[in-house]
């Protein structure tokens, strides 16, 4: 699946990985971390050094970009993502099952890679 990957002082750039999770922490360095997400794509970074949970000095940290207010520290990537319909959602029955309920990751689209490497260009 495509993704695009941002490092520290490069452009970002399109590549593929299986999306198996070891593919994922090949990319950011270690163990994932969904730090940002909507419906259709989602941005995943190293989990030790996610922007909501830095131990330690931050100025010995890899500075990369700024996502809104915070900073997204080392490499990280974005990859799309498809809604998966709950099998026990029942739009007539009143239970609190949300309809969709999970998601399953995908390659980006071509309008995603090319606006994802417009926000985060250099």
């Amino acid at each position: 699946m495509k993704i695009l990957v941002v490092e520290p002082g490069k452009e970002p750039y399109v590549t593929e990985i299986t999306g198996d999770p070891k593919s994922m922490e090949d990319v950011v360095g270690g163990e994932t971390f969904i730090a940002y997400g909507g419906p259709q794509s989602v941005l995943i970074c190293n989990n030790e050094i996610n922007p909501f949970n830095l131990d330690g000095d931050p100025s010995k940290l890899n500075e990369n970009r700024r996502y809104w207010s915070n900073m997204i520290y080392g490499t990280f990537f974005i990859i799309g993502t498809k809604l998966i319909k709950n099998e026990n959602f029942n739009k007539s029955d009143d239970s609190s099952e949300p309809e969709f309920s999970n998601f399953e990751y995908t390659s980006l689209s071509d309008f995603e890679i090319d606006t994802y490497s417009k926000f985060f260009q250099l």
